[in-house]
């Protein structure tokens, strides 16, 4: 990732995510449509979060290829996020998100791959209310409509997030 480019697109946009967004588009223009279609904010900083941990880790090993991969992160895992925001009064909106997600085994030396991965469907309620111009406060219940877990694994009945997006 190009901090320098996604510092240019941010000073633009004013948005960290969308600027990220818009650095990787120049580096995929062809994906650049897509990067984003169904991801929340989230989702992106924190795998983007996630990524920059993993490479500061590698070189503060010393080798980018050397490095042996933690448990955990050799297993595939693909998500689909749907999701509409449907405005209501000034400052608040409802919020409706379908999340679909599939994760596979571990692997690794620590595994235990016959209890992990699996394949999950939720909905996700919620609401937003502006704070003001710049700030909002969200909050999302997610709801399992399916979980097929491999194994045994704890399952929760329900999920709550809620969180303050701060825009400058």
């Amino acid at each position: 990732m190009d901090l320098d480019r996604a510092a240019l697109h941010e000073r633009r946009l004013r948005h960290d995510v969308m600027a990220h967004i818009h650095t990787l588009g120049d580096v995929c223009p062809q994906a650049r449509d897509i990067i984003h279609l169904g991801a929340t904010s989230c989702y992106v900083t924190d795998n983007t979060d996630l990524m920059l941990m993993r490479d500061g880790l590698r070189l503060q090993n010393n080798s980018y290829d050397g490095i042996q991969e933690p448990y955990g992160l050799e297993r595939v895992e693909v998500a689909i996020d749907l999701g509409v925001r449907l405005p209501f009064g000034e400052r608040y909106a409802a919020l409706l998100q379908l999340n679909a997600s599939y994760r596979g085994k571990d692997a690794g030396d620590n595994a235990e791959p016959d209890d992990t991965g699996g394949k999950f469907v939720h909905l996700s309620p919620g609401i937003s209310v502006g704070l003001g111009d710049t700030m909002q406060f969200y909050g999302f219940v997610q709801l399992p409509l399916h979980q097929d877990v491999n194994g045994v694994q704890l399952t929760a009945d329900w999920a709550a997030v809620a969180g303050i997006s701060l825009r400058f």
